[in-house]
Formats: C-alpha cells, sequence, structure tokens
C-alpha cells in the first residue's frame, strides 16, 4: 500500500484534473479504487458514472488551496507544495521568504551565517552582543558592552605594545599631544621601560631624541570614539610600548629582556589599578615586527616565523593569565612587513607567514594590515 501511496501523491500533484478513467484503465478496476480510497485526504470519496460502470476515487485540483488529492500539502498554482518548507509558498500559497530566509515549520527563519545564532528572530555574535551576551536573552546591564561572550565592566583595559623600532615611534613627529579622553599610561610615560611604574597619567606621545608618536594614542583614541559612538560607558585604555629597536623574534621572545620588561608592565598596571580600588585585566598585545627577521636570516627570512607568533601570543597570555588572574584571552593584533625590496631582496616569507597564521587562527590573531601603502621612517 505504501508503494501505490507514493504512486498516487505524484499524480496527485500533477497539473490540471486527475483523469481516474485513465488510471483505471491502467492499473486495473479493483485495486487502484481502493487505494485512492486510503491516500484520498476527503474523508467522503466521491462517485462517479462513466459507461455505466461506477468507481471510487478523487481528483486533484489545480487551484491554490487544500487538494482532496494524493498531495500531503497544498496546491499552489497548479503545482503540489509543502507549506511548512517551501520557500515560495511558506505557510500558504504565493508566500514567499526574503533572501537569505528559510522556510521552517511554516515560517520564514533567517538562515544564520557561522560565528551567529539565532536569538529573537535575528542572527547575532552572542561574542559582541549586549543583548545576548554568550547566550540567548543573556543581556548585560545598560551601558556595559559585550566583549568576548561577557559582559564588560572592567575599569582599566590594559594594551600592550612589542616589537622592534616602529613599535617605538622610530623617527615619526609627535602628533598627539593632548588626551580626548581617560585613556592613560604609566607615569614614565609610552615607553614605560620596567621601572618606577607608580602612576598613571594621561596618555600623549613624547619626543626623546630618536622616537616620537607611536601607535599608543591613535589606537586608544579610536577605541574611545568607536565606545562611545556604540552608547557604552566610557572605558579607560592604559597602554604601554617595551619594543626593542631592530631585534628579531629570539631576542623578544620569553625569557628575553624585552618579554621581562612587558610583564614588569602588567604587574605594575595591576598594582596601580587595585590600588585606585579599580578592576583590570589586559585584552590585547600588538606588534610591529618581523623586519629583522627577514634581515637576520638570508636570503629570505625566518622561515619558522609564523610558528614564533603563535608562541608568542600563546605565552603572553598564559602569563598574563597568570598574574591577574582573568580569564579573557588575549588578543594578538599586528602587521604585515613590507619593506624587503628596500633591503635588496625580491622576495621575503615573513609577510606570507604572518598572513596564514592569522588565517588559520582568526579567534587569536589578526593581522590588522599590509604597510605597502606606508612610507616607512625606519
Amino acid at each position: 500500500m505504501r508503494r501505490l501511496g507514493l504512486v498516487f501523491a505524484v499524480v496527485a500533484c500533477s497539473p490540471g484534473e486527475a483523469d481516474t478513467e485513465a488510471m483505471s484503465t491502467s492499473l486495473g478496476p479493483a485495486g487502484p479504487a481502493t487505494a485512492m480510497t486510503e491516500t484520498s485526504m476527503d474523508p467522503e470519496p466521491t462517485t462517479s458514472t462513466t459507461s455505466g460502470s461506477t468507481e471510487t476515487g478523487s481528483t486533484g485540483s489545480s487551484s491554490d488551496g487544500p487538494t482532496t488529492g494524493g498531495c500531503a500539502g497544498m496546491v499552489c498554482g497548479g503545482v503540489c507544495v509543502d507549506m511548512m518548507s517551501d520557500e515560495a509558498h511558506c505557510g500558504g500559497c504565493e508566500q514567499p521568504c526574503a533572501p537569505g530566509e528559510a522556510c521552517t515549520a511554516g515560517e520564514c527563519i533567517p538562515q544564520c551565517d557561522a560565528g551567529t545564532v539565532l536569538c529573537a528572530g535575528a542572527c547575532v555574535d552572542t561574542n559582541f552582543d549586549a543583548a545576548h551576551c554568550g547566550g540567548c536573552g543573556v543581556a548585560c546591564d545598560a551601558g556595559d558592552p559585550c566583549v568576548q561572550a561577557g559582559c564588560d565592566s572592567v575599569d582599566v583595559v590594559h594594551l600592550l605594545i612589542t616589537g622592534q623600532s616602529l613599535s617605538n615611534g622610530y623617527g615619526s613627529a609627535v602628533l598627539s599631544t593632548m588626551q580626548p579622553h581617560g585613556n592613560l599610561s604609566f607615569n614614565t610615560g609610552v615607553r614605560a621601560g620596567a621601572m618606577g611604574l607608580t602612576g598613571f597619567i594621561p596618555l600623549v606621545e613624547t619626543w626623546d631624541g630618536a622616537h616620537g608618536e607611536t601607535i599608543a594614542s591613535g589606537m586608544a583614541n579610536l577605541a574611545g570614539n568607536l565606545w562611545a559612538a556604540a552608547g557604552f560607558d566610557a572605558r579607560t585604555f592604559l597602554v604601554s610600548a617595551h619594543g626593542v629597536d631592530g631585534f628579531n623574534y629570539s631576542k623578544v621572545k620569553k625569557g628575553t629582556p624585552a618579554y621581562t620588561t612587558g610583564m614588569a608592565q602588567v604587574t605594575a598596571g595591576l598594582a596601580v589599578a587595585t590600588a585606585l580600588g579599580q578592576t583590570y585585566e589586559v585584552r590585547a598585545m600588538t606588534a610591529i615586527h618581523g623586519e629583522s627577521d627577514h634581515i637576520d636570516y638570508p636570503p629570505e627570512g625566518n622561515t619558522s616565523y609564523g610558528a614564533n607568533l603563535l608562541e608568542w601570543r600563546a605565552d603572553y597570555e598564559a602569563d598574563i593569565q597568570a598574574m591577574t588572574g582573568q580569564t579573557t584571552p588575549v588578543r594578538f593584533f599586528y602587521c604585515q612587513v613590507s619593506s624587503w625590496t628596500a633591503y635588496g631582496s625580491a622576495h621575503s616569507r615573513i609577510p606570507e607567514q604572518q598572513r596564514m597564521a592569522a588565517l588559520d587562527n582568526p579567534d587569536r590573531l589578526y593581522l590588522v594590515t599590509p604597510k605597502y601603502f606606508l612610507q616607512y621612517t625606519d
């Protein structure tokens, strides 16, 4: 019976009126009549007389609406459709879903991209949606953003800068001499060092005879502008640099004086914030680096640089989390080397490794930009 039911469902979904006499002739007068009665959606089978004989059955319909034939759904424009899943007739005839929606249980539902989920009828990223932070319906307090799936009310957010000479602002003119937000540096300045870090002062740029404007002010002030534009409460960004001019990765990684200086800045940041009665976390490290890993490893650069980037970030995060007690990850932002031709090389392995590291680790490493369109100062 199941096989016959399928046959009649197909026939009933065909455009136009079903020919019961033709079906009787081709399939036999007895069996088909019984099958059609069982598969009919009409509890009152119709009776028709052809050439003096009586046949029991039902006919499909070419008009829109419920059918009395074998169509288990609805006939729309002469075609049998499942209004529970048909995107052109979702919930009823001529009720199409919009692009990007799917028909589910008779309703048009947005189809969410990877990394987003459906909450209250909309696709959201629960890592950053303040109304659905970490899960649907989990709302943050008014004025607090959702950061990495948690409602953020941290008072002092520390951003660390490492790398080589460009990270220290080598040769750059000082531009940012006033602080438009509440962003901070240590009392020793942006290039803070490891000693005498006893307080916070407004974040501005200074000239030390060789180094000027770093990325600190531009980065923190842009973050402040975006924060305010989104309607969040003001957040204080503390920024400090600890890179070393001309040093390749082996000279700035964990265990080196440069790395130790960075950890000293974290220790001081936590201590000063705590003394002020404020909460503190390190959210990101940034690096302007890679040129020396090309120069010091001829002819085309350090072939392990991609693995070095992963190790670098992992060491920072592990040590920072152990020192601060935070569970929030430490994101790694960096830019791409573009100056190898200035060093007489036709090719460099460094920029491609920088690109692939970010592509392969999108939840931790962020390649911000190449630098080929920027004028190098060093």
